[in-house]
């Protein structure tokens, strides 16, 4: 008897990858899906020889299953009724994030595996990064690079100018934590967390990095064309315990400025600017920025060039030691 519903289909390859800390396992069908999910989540192994709480956590399937016609892959629609659950449609694929369970769930056609770019950042990574969420991870609009064990995160919408400061303070020797997005963790402790070893930046930047010159573009599955910079496994870190928080601001000509912040001040800044996506977390959002704040809070004013701004990091480290 056919199985069209593709309810008992073996899941003969499975990997487990302790991601933020959090051992997720994932289950496909699919040789083909496993070697994506490997190159998206295998740096984690590392992790285990450097973080001693390594805790259980969500399954995440992706099963490949036969194309309907049209083969054309349809643009992804995700639906989020509520912090715990995600929808994500595409004629014919579909996937479910479920964080009572901790199930996530979605069935692809090879078109979509063609296509790595779309298929870790359009369903792997959703899916996974909500069921995470759940287990104390929620996510914070921000990049963040670290020194000296401190991590500098720097906050604010899109267009602030984040990943173009973070990378300027890689080239001056800070390791790249997060670029996009910083994942919370608040119990037993706090701790911030990253993912994937790349920054984006808009090609605008290319007037302060003479060295990304050649740099050519390219169109990202958000809609967005921006000069992806991979980071040696060097230059990185999984994570930090210990936080300077940096609210982006307008711009200043004279000169970058770094203005402290009370906890709640900065929970009122970037409660204002919580875009789409990161609404999900609003409820919970403001104890975790109080939380991140603790240490030290400054509202940043960047200056004309990014290295000036940069220049600014070391004492913020200092301040939270």
């Amino acid at each position: 008897m056919s199985d069209s519903l593709y309810r008992d289909i073996p899941m003969e390859h499975v990997s487990r990858y302790p991601v933020m800390g959090i051992m997720t396992t994932f289950l496909s069908n699919s040789a083909r899906a496993m070697a994506l999910i490997r190159h998206t989540y295998s740096d984690w192994l590392k992790l285990q020889a450097s973080a001693s709480e390594i805790a259980a956590g969500p399954q995440v399937r992706v099963i490949v299953h036969d194309p309907v016609p049209p083969r054309n892959l349809g643009a992804l629609h995700f639906r989020a009724p509520d912090p715990g659950r995600l929808f994500i449609s595409a004629s014919p694929c579909v996937g479910v994030a479920d964080a009572l369970r901790l199930d996530g769930c979605a069935y692809v056609t090879a078109d979509i595996l063609s296509e790595p770019e779309v298929f870790a950042e359009g369903v792997l990574e959703p899916l996974t990064l909500t069921l995470l969420a759940s287990l104390d991870r929620e996510p914070l609009h921000a990049s963040a690079v670290v020194r000296d064990g401190v991590a500098v995160v720097l906050a604010g919408p899109s267009g602030s100018g984040k990943s173009t400061l973070a990378y300027a303070a890689h080239r001056r020797g800070y390791f790249l934590l997060a670029d996009e997005s910083v994942h919370v963790q608040l119990r037993p402790h706090l701790r911030v967390w990253g993912l994937r070893g790349r920054i984006k930046l808009p090609e605008a930047a290319k007037v302060y990095f003479p060295e990304l010159k050649n740099c050519g573009p390219g169109r990202l599955f958000s809609g967005k064309t921006k000069i992806a910079i991979g980071v040696p496994e060097e230059r990185r870190c999984f994570f930090s315990d210990k936080v300077a928080l940096c609210i982006l601001g307008g711009f200043r000509r004279g000169g970058p400025r770094a203005t402290p912040l009370l906890p709640e001040e900065a929970v009122a800044r970037l409660a204002s600017q919580v875009e789409e996506g990161f609404d999900l977390y609003r409820s919970s959002a403001p104890q975790r920025i109080r939380t991140l704040a603790q240490a030290g809070a400054w509202l940043l004013e960047p200056g004309e060039r990014p290295e000036e701004t940069v220049s600014l990091f070391d004492d913020l480290v200092g301040a939270v030691h």
